[in-house]
């Protein structure tokens, strides 16, 4: 697999949407870009699909957390 580097607008647009997602205390506001950005961050389990990511962080509390800990 192929990984391209995000621009600008991409990254901005993904921060953006993981704040909403923390603010809104809401998973389910979490867009597949910013689902495929984080599963491959280092720390974060493997799901092999959205739902299942947003089924593991239905707490968002536990997702903010594992993002400033990086110890999902």
């Amino acid at each position: 697999m192929i990984l391209n580097p995000l621009t600008e607008k991409q990254s901005t647009n993904i921060a953006n949407n993981i704040v909403k997602c923390i603010k809104n205390n809401n998973i389910n506001l979490l867009t597949k870009a910013s689902y495929n950005f984080i599963s491959i961050s280092p720390g974060f389990i493997a799901h092999y699909v959205l739902q299942g990511f947003k089924d593991e962080y239905s707490n968002v509390h536990d997702f903010y957390n594992d993002i400033m800990d990086n110890k999902p």
